[in-house]
């Protein structure tokens, strides 16, 4: 466990990025991979797209390996007399019931990040049918301290955008343990500019047939894969390895085959979720390279969520498309928790399935 992996991945998760407002993620990206690409554009939609090739071949094989560089959010819908701000949290899926008395911070009208907290009625002051019931979201307001409306007003109005405080942390024995926000998907994130600055450091192995590389971030996953949608439009692939979280339902009291994934379990392989049905070809490669390789893996068991591959799998003519996520436990919430141990199983076989793409030509 590296200091400059865990200081990659500590930036990623705190910067602020909720769907549509990734601008930030984009230039931390820019500025650490801008040089381990032959070329890098970001398109209309706000993704990036970096380019490498490898040999000389008149038709090569072209890889996309992506990751999203959003995370959940909210939109703020009011500014209240009294100061404290209406909001919706339609940025991705969020459990109402653990937004409560939770900090967050929002992108201001010049651009700069306030604190806010969202509200909650002490215990103190609840009634017995009120301690029962989470409230709705129609009934949560943030406060950043403004005294009255015109005071917020300076700061911020309808349509601006926030996120859960950055909260990074490390824990668990040896430390082995990542706490934050965003751990979903900007582990994903971590894990292509490992890729990208390995394959720099050491080419490849390359058929006659060459090979270009996308490593691609993209925009708007937990809003409906929009970004994705275009990218995998643009860049045509014809093999896709989408870098994600997923998540880890393995808590004492759930039962074996409803866990889904476990923590310390090893990267992911997903068979079927919600968006999509996994090549069994492809599957298989993939889980005999882990093997090979010695690296850690288990199949995610219940089709649940989704994630990029939606959209990937099926564009043009469609692409072979594999997806591998680390386990994280309180996804779309203040504070996920995921292994680092997970997290360089997925970076492995990730780089292990490049190179043996590369290397085949298929």
């Amino acid at each position: 466990m590296s200091n400059e992996r865990i200081k990659r991945i500590e930036e990623l998760c705190n910067l602020f990025g909720p769907s549509a407002c990734e601008d930030a993620v984009a230039e931390w990206i820019i500025a650490e991979a801008a040089e381990l690409c032959d070329a890098y554009r970001r398109d209309r939609m706000g993704n990036l797209i970096f380019r490498r090739r490898f040999g000389e071949g008149e038709d090569p094989i072209k890889i996309m390996v992506c990751a999203h560089m959003d995370e959940v959010g909210f939109m703020i819908t009011d500014v209240r007399d009294d100061g404290l701000l209406s909001f919706d949290a339609f940025h991705g899926s969020i459990n109402e019931s653990v937004i409560p008395s939770k900090r967050v911070v929002l992108k201001a009208l010049d651009g700069s990040m306030i604190q806010g907290v969202v509200d909650s009625k002490a215990i103190h002051h609840k009634s017995r049918e009120e301690e029962k019931v989470a409230p709705g979201l129609d009934s949560l307001y943030i406060d950043i301290g403004a005294t009255d409306k015109e005071t917020a007003e300076k700061y911020v109005t309808v349509g601006s955008f926030g996120s859960f405080a950055p909260n990074f942390s490390l824990g668990g024995e040896n430390r082995e343990k990542l706490f934050g926000k965003a751990l979903d998907d900007r582990l994903g994130c971590a894990a292509i500019i490992e890729l990208m600055m390995s394959l720099d450091e050491n080419a490849p192995k390359v058929s006659e047939r060459g090979a270009e590389v996308f490593f691609c971030f993209n925009t708007r996953e937990e809003v409906g894969l929009f970004g994705a949608k275009t990218v995998s439009y643009a860049v045509a692939p014809d093999f896709a390895i989408v870098l994600e979280s997923t998540t880890a339902n393995d808590l004492y009291d759930v039962p074996a085959h409803r866990k889904v994934t476990e923590v310390g379990g090893g990267v992911a392989l997903s068979i079927m979720d919600r968006r999509t049905i996994y090549d069994k070809e492809t599957f298989e490669r993939v889980s005999g390279i882990a093997e090979r390789e010695g690296i850690k893996t288990q199949v995610k068991r219940v089709v649940a969520g989704g994630n990029d591959a939606g959209v990937i799998h099926n564009s043009r003519t469609g692409v072979k498309t594999v997806a591998l996520s680390v386990p994280t436990r309180y996804l779309h919430s203040p504070c996920a928790l995921a292994s680092i141990k997970d997290f360089e199983a997925m970076s492995a076989l990730c780089e292990a399935t490049v190179r043996d793409v590369i290397a085949n030509g298929k």
